[in-house]
């Protein structure tokens, strides 16, 4: 059974280039990573710095071992200098 996560991320517009520059260098080695089925990135009509982003794992498990990944960590660090608000949620196929 595979599990989503939703990603609702608010950018401040002044960092909007440097967010963009780590997902299109993180998605990569997130591909590699165990476990990784997809992912997608979008933003809503009419509206800038938004963003929601939609990845799908096999399992809970992979997802915290991408999250313990030392190439992610690096980005979640810089995450606080670009993103204004944030939301994040697992879900499962019913």
């Amino acid at each position: 059974m595979s599990v989503i996560s939703l990603f609702h991320l608010e950018i401040k517009p002044e960092e909007e280039k440097n967010f963009l520059a780590d997902f299109t260098k993180t998605l990569p080695i997130a591909k590699k990573q165990k476990g990784f089925l997809n992912a997608q990135a979008y933003t809503p009509l009419g509206e800038k710095c938004k963003y929601l982003l939609i990845t799908e794992w096999e399992s809970e498990v992979d997802i915290e071992n991408w999250l313990d990944n030392a190439d992610h960590q690096r980005v979640i660090a810089k995450a606080p200098q670009y993103v204004a608000n944030h939301s994040i949620k697992r879900y499962k196929p019913i």
